[in-house]
């Protein structure tokens, strides 16, 4: 899995009758499997978290839907507290 945790940076330059070109495309090609990009600017604070949570998970493709509900969880109850 190819990370990128820069500001938009899954967003590239549409090529008419071939697709997005950008770094998604790029890691593709050069066969990286999967990707995570951002396609918006992020607050540092919520970037830090969420990555350092990735970084502290082993990476196995089963265990993605277990890690979006708890992150998910903790974004909730860090930056929307009822």
């Amino acid at each position: 899995m190819m990370v990128v945790s820069g500001c938009e940076s899954g967003k590239g330059e549409i090529q008419e009758g071939e697709g997005v070109y950008g770094l998604k495309r790029s890691f593709a090609v050069a066969g990286a499997r999967s990707s995570l990009l951002s396609l918006w600017k992020v607050d540092d604070a919520a970037t830090a978290l969420f990555y350092g949570e990735l970084l502290s998970t082993p990476y196995e493709s089963a265990k993605i839907d277990y890690f979006y509900r708890r992150i998910r969880a903790e974004f909730l109850s860090v930056f929307n507290p009822s």
